[in-house]
């Protein structure tokens, strides 16, 4: 993760919250699951971890994770939704906190999970291509690589993506939290690259404290969508086999309409 996007979810304590609020979904859950299969004890290592939502699910089912993120505000969370859980379930969790590619990755895993459209979270195409690399080093030989974000379709940028700078969408992290903390987030486009797929946004967000009192942060993040296409090949560089593509998280065969793109792939 980038410097600057890393702000999305470290300028304050409460992002963690709304974050929580907003991605609820369990089916890439459910369909992680049903590609392991019945197996139980696997070896899991899960980068760019969150609060747990993916985590926590696979160590109730008996898997040993590994977890990274470099947001200490969301690992705080996740810490403290863990230790709501039964002692077994915790034991069976070890979490770092660092930047992706700051530190070793763990070896000799059965999966490695590059899900919840991680690949937003780096900032270039050479950065995308090493995550897979860096998952392929990772397993052990039959291991598995689970992949799973948007799907551009486009080699170009797309012109919804092309937006003037002029606009400033509502956007995360935005909500009401527990404590009565309003959020208010939005975005404007500072630039874009059509033929490179970047968008380099300027982030901002009013935090309204119970007190009354009013703050704000602002950040600059880079995005690059990806396109199946250049997932695959990635893949295959890093002598991956391309087991199974979905084009949604219900796992319904990938095509030329599909939403994701997920790719379920083994070292050889």
């Amino acid at each position: 993760m980038s410097r600057d996007n890393k702000q999305k979810y470290s300028a304050d304590l409460h992002i963690a919250e709304i974050y929580d609020q907003v991605e609820t979904q369990t089916e890439d859950i459910e369909l992680i699951c049903r590609l392991i299969g019945p197996r139980h004890n696997l070896a899991i290592f899960e980068p760019f971890c969150g609060t747990g939502r993916v985590a926590i699910p696979l160590a109730r089912r008996g898997h040993h994770l590994v977890v990274l993120d470099e947001s200490e505000e969301m690992l705080g969370r996740f810490q403290k939704k863990l230790e709501q859980e039964p002692q077994v379930v915790q034991d069976r969790i070890r979490i770092i906190t660092s930047p992706v590619f700051a530190t070793d990755w763990p070896v000799q895993q059965d999966v490695v999970l590059l899900g919840g459209n991680c690949f937003y979270e780096v900032s270039s195409s050479d950065e995308q291509r090493a995550l897979i690399h860096r998952a392929a080093s990772a397993l052990r030989r039959g291991g598995h690589v689970y992949i799973d974000n948007d799907d551009h379709q486009s080699v170009e940028l797309s012109p919804q993506w092309r937006k003037p700078s002029v606009n400033r969408d509502r956007g995360f992290p935005s909500g009401k939290c527990k404590d009565g903390t309003h959020l208010e987030g939005s975005t404007e486009t500072a630039w874009f690259d059509i033929h490179g797929r970047f968008v380099h946004y300027v982030r901002h967000l009013k935090i309204t404290h119970v007190d009354g009192e009013v703050t704000h942060h602002e950040w600059r993040e880079t995005c690059r969508p990806v396109i199946m296409e250049e997932i695959l090949t990635w893949a295959e560089q890093a002598c991956l086999i391309i087991e199974n593509t979905f084009g949604d998280r219900k796992g319904s065969p990938y095509g030329p309409k599909s939403s994701r793109a997920i790719v379920w792939a083994q070292r050889e």
